[in-house]
């Protein structure tokens, strides 16, 4: 396959999500297939129990584009994980809108 014009590589992609989840403290952006999601250790939906590891569709496709809007959700779920300000309401809005 010939690669056009300003078409970047599997590789720039790999590169640009490592340099991403290095600036993140407690969430990592996580390719699955052709799809980006947010992993982190969050509390339980229904609201007791203990925290685990989950992840957070972000609804877009795995490439550079995609890379940008997951970049922003995972800096907000970064900050809300900081200042305790973490609410599933929010994302699980974001949930449903992805599944729509």
């Amino acid at each position: 396959m010939i690669q056009k014009s300003g078409e970047k590589t599997g590789k720039d992609f790999q590169s640009e999500l490592d340099r991403v989840n290095e600036g993140l403290d407690k969430v990592k952006v996580r390719k699955k297939s052709d799809r980006l999601y947010l992993r982190a250790v969050l509390p339980p939906k229904a609201g007791s129990g203990k925290w685990q590891r989950q992840e957070i569709a972000v609804g877009v496709k795995a490439n550079l584009t995609g890379l940008n809007k997951a970049k922003a959700k995972a800096k907000k779920l970064d900050s809300d994980l900081f200042l305790n300000q973490f609410d599933w309401g929010e994302w699980l809005n974001m949930e449903r809108k992805v599944c729509l």
